[in-house]
This record gives structure tokens, C-alpha cells and sequence, in this order.
């Protein structure tokens, strides 16, 4: 008997396993390519500095497990030019799917909302304008549009015409 959270976890896997067997067989002729995006995903995705790579204790542990033999170039401007790279194709997919949803739901697809919150780790806010739509395909989606930090001050904030009056 196999429970439903069970089941979810093993497909879950499943399709961990079937993303990274894709990977490898679309860079098996690159493989140092594929260690340059993997690499720089990490950083995006575990919020470390662009200098990452730099580090002399990140390069002694590439040498050390054998990473180093990929020959990635790991130094700030190639990591700087991989970032775009990831968020060019990410921007590519995003948009391809809003115009598929447009199509097949006949313009009426979405829903857009201004988003507010505090960094966990620091005090810093930001604002960011999101896109919600069901893809062609019926599925939920949700898009960030755009964010950047947003500290207005009390007046604006809560003045007589300030934001929180206007939202």
C-alpha cells in the first residue's frame, strides 16, 4: 500500500531523474558547459555572490574533488554573461507561453498583482508586479514580471494620498 504523499515523492523523483537524464544526454558533448550553468544556477539559486567562483576556497575544493578537470571558467564577467544567458531563456519561455495562453483562451488569461515583502534574511522590502495565468493547456502559472527593492517612507506610505490609500 503506498500512500499518496508516497506516491508523490516517488514521482517526484521520477521526474528529477528523467530532467537530469535529459540534461546530460542534450551537453554530453559539452559536459563543461553544462558545469558552467549548473554551477551559476547554484549561485543563483543559493543567493551567493557572482564572485563565487573566484573564491580561493571554491577553487581548492574543484581541485580537490576533480571538478577542476571541466576546465569551467568560473571568473566574474563569464558568470555575469551566464546570468543573462539564464534569464534571456527563461524571458524566451515566459513570453511563449503568455502568447499560447492568449491563443487558446482568447485574450482573457490573466491576472496581475503587485506583490510586497521583507527579506527573511535582512530588513531590506522590495515590490515586484507578478503575472498569474492558466497556460494553454489549463495549468496554473505564475510569472515575476519585474522586482526591485521598495522602502517609501512613512508619508508616502500612509500620508493623506500616500500608497496604502491608493491600493
Amino acid at each position: 500500500i503506498i500512500t499518496d504523499a508516497s506516491e508523490k515523492q516517488a514521482n517526484k523523483k521520477m521526474a528529477e531523474d528523467q530532467h537530469r537524464h535529459e540534461l546530460l544526454q542534450s551537453f554530453k558533448n559539452n559536459m563543461s558547459r553544462l558545469g558552467e550553468l549548473q554551477w551559476v544556477l547554484m549561485m543563483i539559486l543559493c543567493r551567493l555572490p557572482t564572485a563565487f567562483g573566484s573564491y580561493k576556497v571554491v577553487k581548492d575544493t574543484m581541485a580537490l574533488t576533480g571538478i577542476e578537470e571541466l576546465k569551467l571558467n568560473l571568473y566574474l564577467t563569464r558568470v555575469n554573461h551566464i546570468i543573462t544567458e539564464i534569464y534571456n531563456q527563461t524571458l524566451t519561455v515566459a513570453r511563449q507561453q503568455i502568447v499560447d495562453a492568449k491563443k487558446a483562451h482568447e485574450n482573457r488569461i490573466c491576472s496581475i498583482n503587485v506583490d510586497n515583502w521583507k527579506s527573511k534574511n535582512s530588513t531590506r522590502k522590495f515590490m515586484g508586479i507578478r503575472l498569474y495565468f492558466n497556460d494553454a493547456k489549463m495549468k496554473f502559472q505564475n510569472w515575476m514580471l519585474s522586482v526591485r527593492e521598495f522602502n517609501p517612507s512613512f508619508q508616502i506610505r500612509n500620508g493623506p494620498t500616500g500608497l496604502r490609500r491608493a491600493m
